[in-house]
């Protein structure tokens, strides 16, 4: 501490010298002074950096600043030769595929700005890579998991083994139903709108053709909801064979609800729908996954499901199929599983 002789003798100046709050409510802090050399001490500091094989300090001063302009000069003019590369040249020759485009733009779109609108529609409705890569996954742990099926005979009424399904018996029709054994599909086939690139927001859906075995069918099951009732049934072991498989989320997932639902709203014709929620996400996926039991490919003669046939035979015996007249409704729910895969192949084929 200072001596009481050194203190200022002025309360105001003792106030100023020491820091402390002034009359008029400041504080002063005293600044740290600079040396500041004269002509002979730079010169002779300069001299002893050159002795010592330095350079001296302004020069080198000088150098580092001139050394980061001219650095930044280069990032500039390399910065400005990228955009001058991306910026399309006005006076340059269109290309190939700019004058395919003016012509398609001309022709079939009629103007330039339907299209822009139709390019930025396709952007928003088309499904993400990332989505796609991790729905193709689950979709052979699916197609894995209906392969270990095990067999089970089915009772010619299986109203009470599945519950929400029963057979139809409509009491116009001549009914004679056996009983038959599901077994394991023959093949399961990613059919719709997934295979060809078609999906679109905001429902996306990935549909799977899952044959069944040759050896359920016979070669009249085609009339009197034959075919139909052992559909549903199929439908039916298929739901309970994965609830009880995915009851254990697989690898990479974090749920899997299945749901047995009508197909389109049509209850004589359902169908397994599957929704994941992948690991990690805080979602279930936009991908709903959609399991459609179909006959075998020339398992019924597609000339008696024509429009014109009857496939509902009458429960009178005097009656003919003629006198009941066609059954196009019928002929068709049963064709479509027919021709799912067909329908398929010629979709691709178009170019």
């Amino acid at each position: 501490p200072a001596s009481p002789s050194s203190a200022p003798s002025s309360p105001l100046l003792q106030c100023r010298a020491f820091g402390a709050p002034t009359a008029m409510g400041r504080t002063v802090k005293y600044k740290k002074k600079v040396k500041v050399q004269t002509p002979e001490e730079k010169a002779a500091d300069d001299e002893a950096r050159i002795q010592e094989g330095r350079r001296p300090k302004k020069r080198q001063e000088e150098e580092e600043y001139a050394g980061d302009i001219r650095a930044r000069k280069a990032v500039a003019e390399r910065r400005l030769a990228e955009k001058e590369a991306k910026r399309p040249k006005l006076d340059a020759k269109p290309t190939t595929e700019e004058l395919i485009s003016f012509k398609e733009s001309r022709t079939l779109f009629k103007n330039n700005l339907l299209r822009l609108q139709l390019t930025e529609l396709q952007k928003a409705v088309t499904s993400e890579v990332q989505h796609r890569q991790k729905i193709e996954g689950f979709l052979r742990t699916v197609r894995t998991t209906l392969s270990a099926m095990k067999p089970r005979t089915v009772p010619a009424d299986f109203s009470g083994l599945y519950p929400g399904v029963t057979p139809r018996r409509p009491g116009f029709i001549r009914f004679i139903q056996e009983s038959f054994e599901i077994t394991a599909p023959a093949r399961v086939d990613l059919v719709g709108s997934f295979l060809l690139d078609a999906s679109a927001k905001p429902r996306l859906g990935a549909d799977l053709a899952v044959e069944m075995p040759a050896a359920m069918l016979h070669e009249r099951d085609h009339v009197n909801f034959k075919y139909l009732n052992k559909r549903a049934a199929y439908a039916a072991e298929m739901a309970e064979h994965l609830r009880g498989v995915f009851a254990t989320p697989p690898e990479g997932t974090a749920s899997v609800s299945v749901e047995l639902t009508p197909w389109s709203g049509d209850p004589v014709k359902p169908c397994v729908i599957l929704r994941v929620t992948f690991a990690g996400a805080k979602r279930p996926s936009p991908w709903v996954v959609t399991l459609l039991p179909v006959a075998p490919r020339g398992a019924f003669a597609a000339a008696k499901l024509a429009p014109l046939k009857n496939a509902l035979r009458p429960a009178d015996a005097e009656k003919t199929a003629q006198d009941c007249g066609p059954s196009p409704h019928y002929n068709a729910a049963v064709l479509e599983d027919l021709k799912m895969r067909d329908t398929l192949e010629l979709l691709d084929g178009i170019e």
